[in-house]
């Protein structure tokens, strides 16, 4: 009821809400000034060319290296202008069962166990579909 009668009227002085993204997050929707209408998630209103156009590269660029450095720009302005506050990004600590290993088929069909490591934001993707819990935890061989 909140968000349909105050956040989507943009009725409101200050707003406290809370976001949760993939470690590629696309913020088209959040930021690009496309997105201030009535109903849409840009309900800040925040409105910027260069920042628009960062956007669209984003999406559009495959190279990893470049897109990272368009992110990196498209950041300084939004750090520059301030259209949000950003108040804290939170952590959180897992515990996994040793035993509890990502099960997959290599190209021959035989099955390898991979060990569940967290992505670069220090999360964990969950496959559940591909977990599964063995007897005995298993040893890897070192990487690198």
């Amino acid at each position: 009821m909140f968000i349909q009668e105050r956040v989507d009227k943009a009725d409101f002085d200050a707003l406290v809400l809370g976001w949760s993204m993939g470690i590629e997050p696309d913020l088209y929707e959040i930021f690009h000034s496309s997105q201030t209408n009535p109903y849409q998630l840009n309900f800040v209103g925040f409105k910027n060319e260069k920042a628009d156009d960062l956007i669209i590269k984003i999406r559009r660029e495959y190279n990893h290296e470049k897109q990272v450095e368009y992110c990196h720009s498209l950041h300084e302005i939004i750090a520059a202008e301030q259209p949000y506050t950003f108040l804290y990004v939170s952590q959180w600590t897992a515990v996994l069962d040793k035993r509890i290993v990502i099960r997959e088929t290599d190209p021959l069909g035989e099955v390898i166990y991979k060990k569940i490591t967290p992505t670069k934001t220090g999360t964990y993707t969950f496959h559940f579909n591909k977990w599964i819990k063995l007897p005995e935890a298993p040893s890897f061989a070192l990487e690198g």
